[in-house]
């Protein structure tokens, strides 16, 4: 089984780079004409899903986010941006799959021969073979020189796919309607509707494992999220960023323990909290409450936070594991600055 560490093989040169790209290749272009909604090419049954609204590119919250200046390399090696007509990008995390293991897929009016060529420039600069196949509509990108079996799927129109080969071909199945998508996920859907429409919107079905490790990174106490089936995230594209959380809950009792735990968050001094500039902050002026089986959030995130957040994201990609600092040595922490990765 993959872990994360190897897992960052799969995506490794060239089409790392990708996943470390594709979220921000869109800043130059135009908007797109009418396509089909990224979330349609993922498959059902993620552990997580998240989706980026790519025409807000512009605002404050969205360039903390996703960083400046990614698309250079591609710029360079491609003389141009193939990538530019992206308009929403749909990140998955497959409940049962290889730790780490995810699937994007970006929406909007793609040219399967700008792609392919760029694709194929990226392999040969970085020393790779690239070989293009195809899956009915689609055109498959992979390095058969690297160790991993990660691809990039194109078809004309849209959408643009990037995740492991076999996820890819179920990503495929969805985008044709040959499997289910995520759109009919009862869960996923209660959730984002929980929250309403941003320029952020993800969803959580955490496992227990998952919980567990939630709790010790926030320091939240053993029964703070016991009962927790789903969470929801909204995260606006404002200065400072609102963001809104919904937490759908086992029962009413559940919820109740979960807002304490909450509560209890706003005067903690949790390793998450340490890691993250600006979430101690704004979750003293955090709104906390709700009623049933669902507890409510709502707070002002400012763009430290975010551009911390970000980094972590954007870490994960490259490396294959979640941090929250850009030290190349991990192994020695550094006050609340430390590096080592979450357990």
């Amino acid at each position: 089984m993959l872990t994360r560490g190897n897992h960052a093989l799969l995506f490794g040169p060239p089409l790392l780079l990708w996943a470390l790209l594709l979220v921000t290749a869109a800043r130059h272009g135009a908007r797109p004409a009418l396509h089909a909604p990224a979330t349609q090419a993922i498959p059902s049954g993620p552990m997580l899903l998240a989706t980026l609204d790519l025409s807000r590119r512009d605002r404050p919250a969205f360039r903390a986010l996703l960083g400046e200046g990614w698309s250079a390399e591609l710029q360079a090696r491609c003389g141009e941006d193939p990538l530019a007509p992206a308009a929403e990008l749909a990140l998955a995390m497959p409940a049962a799959a290889a730790e780490g293991e995810f699937g994007l897929a970006l929406a909007g009016s793609f040219q399967v021969k700008r792609v392919v060529s760029c694709a194929t420039r990226v392999i040969e600069g970085r020393g790779g073979r690239p070989v293009v196949l195809q899956d009915g509509p689609f055109s498959l990108i992979s390095d058969v020189a690297s160790r991993g079996e990660g691809v990039v799927a194109i078809k004309e129109g849209g959408p643009l796919l990037l995740g492991g080969l076999a996820y890819v071909r179920r990503m495929i199945a969805a985008a044709a309607r040959r499997e289910a998508s995520v759109e009919s996920d009862a869960r996923h859907v209660a959730l984002r509707s929980e929250v309403g429409e941003a320029m952020l919107v993800a969803t959580l079905l955490p496992s227990q494992d998952l919980g567990e490790r939630l709790r010790a990174e926030a320091g939240v106490e053993q029964g703070g999220l016991a009962g927790v089936l789903g969470l929801g995230v909204a995260l606006s594209a404002d200065d400072p960023a609102e963001l809104r959380l919904a937490i759908g809950c086992d029962g009413a009792a559940s919820c109740q323990q979960a807002q304490a735990g909450l509560r209890g968050l706003q005067g903690s001094e949790g390793l998450l909290l340490a890691r993250l500039p600006g979430l101690k902050q704004a979750l003293a002026g955090a709104e906390i409450g709700g009623e049933g089986p669902t507890a409510r959030v709502r707070l002002r995130a400012p763009l430290t936070l975010l551009s911390a957040l970000g980094g972590g994201v954007r870490a994960w990609l490259r490396e294959g594991r979640l941090t929250w600092c850009q030290r190349a040595d991990r192994r020695r922490p550094r006050g609340p600055g430390r590096c080592s990765p979450p357990r």
